[in-house]
């Protein structure tokens, strides 16, 4: 499990079957995407970064970067 203070990175590595990644207003409420925009993988290469923060509210990923 990624711990507060750490980056994690989330990297495509294929093209054939895309996977969405659901912003928090509508999908997973631990992540939180910039501008509240789902995230669509369909490419080699994308790439997401999030920064890890922990509090009374739990462990929240909040996107800090992506490449695409």
């Amino acid at each position: 499990a990624p711990i507060s203070g750490q980056f994690l990175v989330l990297r495509n590595y294929q093209n054939s079957y895309p996977i969405t990644l659901k912003a928090a207003a509508s999908g997973t409420g631990d992540i939180v995407l910039k501008g509240n925009v789902d995230v669509v993988f369909n490419n080699y290469g994308q790439q997401l970064v999030l920064y890890v923060t922990s509090g009374l509210g739990g462990t929240r990923c909040y996107e800090v970067g992506r490449n695409f």
